[in-house]
This record gives C-alpha cells, sequence and structure tokens, in this order.
C-alpha cells in the first residue's frame, strides 16, 4: 500500500502493475486513464481497480493536491511499477 500524492495540474507516467491495483481517492480530482477505457473523473471517496498489466495514468484536474491510497496485490520479488512510454512516442523513434 502507498499513498500517491499528485500536485495540482501533473500527471503521473503511463505506467503497468504485475498484479492488482485497487484505489482510494482521499482527497482531490483525477482523470483515470486506463488503455481500453474511457477516461474517469473520480472524486474524493472514489474507488477504482485495474486489472494486471494494464496501462494507465492519473491526472490531477483539481486546483489542490490529490492523494490516492493505491493497494497493490503483487507476487513477492516483482517491481510494483513499469513505465510505459506514450505510443505517440514509441510511434516517433520507430522512423
Amino acid at each position: 500500500m502507498i499513498v500517491a500524492e499528485i500536485p495540482a495540474g501533473v500527471s503521473s507516467d503511463r505506467h503497468r502493475h504485475p498484479g492488482e491495483n485497487l484505489g482510494y481517492i482521499l482527497e482531490g480530482t483525477i482523470v483515470l486513464r486506463v488503455d481500453g477505457r474511457t477516461p474517469q473523473t473520480l472524486t474524493t471517496g472514489d474507488v477504482f481497480v485495474i486489472a494486471p498489466g494494464v496501462v494507465h495514468n492519473a491526472r490531477n484536474v483539481g486546483s489542490t493536491r490529490a492523494r490516492v491510497l493505491d493497494t497493490y496485490i503483487i507476487e513477492k520479488g516483482k517491481a510494483v511499477t513499469t513505465r510505459d512510454p506514450d505510443p505517440r512516442q514509441r510511434r516517433q523513434h520507430r522512423r
């Protein structure tokens, strides 16, 4: 478990986890973008679940910091997070 703090106007990098991610918004407002889903606006008290290996990121769209309690169910010894670059950046690098 961790408490992730996202300053106003800031977005987390696109990333994935090798296990399930259960989140609870402690304070603030974020837009959660999960590959294959419509973006969701979440506020204090909202919850979310992200399946293992699914790429996602969160952007704080509020005027104050956002705090998210994240619980990860991950096999012992595995890295908690793997960054995943924006697909547009990957296409540019292939040229």
